[in-house]
């Protein structure tokens, strides 16, 4: 993951999804750092203007699915963690700037863009702009 724009590679080539919107879970649950999050929580964020009923939570089990076998097929399946109505990442199985940048393991990489394609990534930006 970088700064500028959510790129995700595995041994070096980009990683295709079939939607879009799992590229965005997966950077969204990159930004939560490990934290499991409900799929309520993922809807609410993924479509947050949207009043969501069964067509998002059928769309979402196709994102999440998407997700989970682009990454498996890839022998990456061991970055996700799963739980019933819940879904994170394991931090520690994946090279990511922003995780470089805060434990200060790189410096000068940050150039005031996080995530700019994604609104929900402006809480993170706030922060990164305050230290």
């Amino acid at each position: 993951l970088e700064f500028r724009r959510v790129l995700f590679r595995s041994d070096g080539k980009a990683i295709k999804f079939q939607y879009s919107k799992a590229k965005e879970l997966l950077a969204y649950l990159v930004d939560r750092k490990g934290a499991k999050c409900s799929n309520a929580e993922i809807m609410s964020t993924l479509w947050e203007d949207d009043e969501y009923g069964d067509s998002h939570n059928s769309f979402m089990k196709n994102v999440r699915a998407d997700l989970i076998n682009t990454l498996e097929s890839l022998d990456c399946g061991d970055v996700i963690v799963r739980q019933r109505g819940q879904i994170g990442i394991v931090p520690s199985k994946i090279s990511c700037d922003y995780y470089d940048y805060m434990e200060g393991k790189k410096t000068g990489i940050y150039h005031g863009e996080y995530m700019n394609q994604y609104s929900w990534g402006e809480l993170t930006h706030a922060h990164l702009e305050m230290n």
